[in-house]
């Protein structure tokens, strides 16, 4: 394909997006248009509605708000266990997956026994990450 079909394509392609994101404004424009109009008219059904939807959009942020803590947890304690300090590259070894207490504190017994960084004693075990 030559470079002037390539861009002819290009700039097409640009104005039907362009023209789709246009047409998308409008709707939304006159869905918001119709929402007010409506409002003025049935005031005390808007402000129920309101009040309703306040309450609803309040308990989903507490619960929102519950699950992010959980999952920050998780995934601060899934970085935890992926990685251990090694005190003589003053660094952090990365490991292919999550270790268990066990495995951490064999590391560490293993490197003060024998003098080894710790790097050296997962790339015994092939627990580091490649």
């Amino acid at each position: 394909m030559k470079l002037a079909e390539m861009k002819d394509r290009f700039l097409e392609t640009g104005k039907t997006a362009l023209n789709k994101a246009k047409d998308l404004g409008i709707r939304i424009f006159d869905a918001g248009k119709g929402a007010v109009m409506w409002a003025v008219e049935n005031p005390e059904k808007a402000a129920a509605l309101a009040a309703s939807g306040a309450a609803l959009a309040g308990g989903a942020n507490k619960v929102i708000r519950g699950v992010r803590r959980n999952v920050t947890m998780r995934q601060i304690e899934r970085e935890k266990r992926t990685r251990v300090y090694d005190h003589s590259l003053n660094a952090y070894v990365y490991t292919k997956k999550p270790l268990t207490k066990e495995q951490i504190e064999f590391i560490h017994r293993e490197r003060r026994k024998t003098g080894k960084k710790v790097s050296e004693v997962m790339a015994e075990m092939d627990l580091l990450r490649r």
